[in-house]
């Protein structure tokens, strides 16, 4: 917004994206457009920023006349890494190399983590995430070809490989999604000679498909990020995991299920890192030594895995945020209030945005957190 308002203030045209705006459209207007001297030099892109979409923004500009709004379909094409007015997506520095004593800061310093997909889109609604009310055209499965995808990094290995290209993050929110398309594009790689590590999300129940974990082993993967949110098989219900039918069938604990896949993943000489909600429904706090945050502490160091810690947040866009605004949820007001506005960088990624489940009440930490 203050850059917005700056370059405002000189004539210039500003275009703003991503997932905020598009999922909260009516936030230009509110926070934005009503305090500038020509809010018409002020758009907004729902959707994708795709290649079509751009062309279509560059030429308004051009003809002075910028539209209010713009929709993109397209998340993900063909041929658009080798465009010279494309921007690649900022490199990952691994700074925890750090801690490594003497060739830590060394090695920081050398390593890069690239960043590209082979395709994206989600199927699932899980209620927390931001795009579970987002339409399903807006976020269907696009994929590249594993052609394009491939040429891609084997362009930044055309002098061999090093510490600046041989590392990525491959982005899809879950890798599953690919299917049979993911089958094709690590078939590609594998044939390919490409040299490369990458870590990618991906759901746990990938332990269940062996050959396709040998598969992605032998394409570079090395790290899996997994959404493991909760060893509760009612929060995962609250959330809608969609692998607590799974977890049902088979009769097992959520600890005695994960722990068996996260076994087979790393089998494979794949890492995990398991990513965990607290602030649940169903978490709990009976004692400094006997709470919810414990209990997956010590399921983490059982089962050699990292952990990524967040809270539960209602996050604009997400079921939970549109169940909050009807029941009065919100802990720092409702969009279109001040207070919600600065919530918007004070506490959606940092802590809850909603009320504090009766059960952990009676936690110090919960204080000391919000402190």
């Amino acid at each position: 917004c203050a850059v917005a308002l700056v370059m405002n203030k000189v004539n210039i045209p500003v275009v703003i994206g991503g997932i905020h705006v598009s999922t909260s459209p009516l936030d230009i207007d509110t926070y934005l457009r009503g305090y500038l001297k020509r809010p018409e030099l002020v758009s907004q892109v729902i959707g994708a920023g795709d290649l079509a979409t751009i062309k279509e923004i560059i030429s308004d500009i051009a003809q002075s006349s910028l539209k209010k709004e713009y929709h993109g379909e397209t998340p993900v094409e063909d041929g658009a890494w080798g465009c010279s007015r494309v921007y690649e997506l900022p490199k990952i520095r691994p700074h925890f190399v750090d801690k490594f004593p003497i060739i830590g800061p060394i090695l920081s310093r050398m390593i890069e983590t690239n960043v590209t997909t082979p395709f994206l889109g989600c199927p699932y609604s899980c209620s927390f995430c931001s795009i579970s009310s987002f339409p399903q055209e807006k976020r269907k499965f696009t994929s590249r070809s594993p052609e394009d995808f491939t040429a891609e990094m084997l362009e930044k290995q055309k002098n061999g490989a090093n510490f600046k290209n041989r590392f990525y993050f491959i982005s899809p929110d879950n890798l599953l999604v690919g299917g049979k398309k993911l089958y094709n594009v690590l078939d590609k790689m594998i044939e390919s000679p490409l040299a490369i590590n990458y870590t990618a999300q991906i759901s746990i129940e990938i332990a269940d498909d062996e050959e396709l974990l040998k598969k992605l082993r032998l394409s570079g993967a090395s790290h899996f990020f997994i959404g493991l949110e909760s060893l509760d098989i009612r929060n995962l219900e609250f959330v809608g995991k969609n692998i607590t039918s799974k977890i049902k069938k088979e009769g097992k604990t959520v600890e005695e299920y994960y722990s068996s896949r996260i076994k087979k993943i790393q089998d494979y000489g794949i890492s995990v890192h398991g990513a965990f909600m607290f602030g649940m429904p169903y978490d709990y706090f009976n004692s400094l030594e006997d709470h919810s945050g414990k209990k997956i502490i010590d399921f983490c160091k059982k089962t050699h895995i990292g952990i990524q810690p967040t809270c539960l947040s209602n996050l604009p866009g997400s079921l939970d945020f549109i169940e909050g605004l009807k029941t009065n949820e919100l802990i720092y007001g409702n969009p279109g209030s001040m207070d919600y506005f600065c919530s918007l960088t004070i506490a959606d990624l940092t802590e809850p945005n909603r009320k504090i489940p009766d059960s952990l009440f009676n936690s110090p930490l919960v204080t000391f957190y919000m402190l």
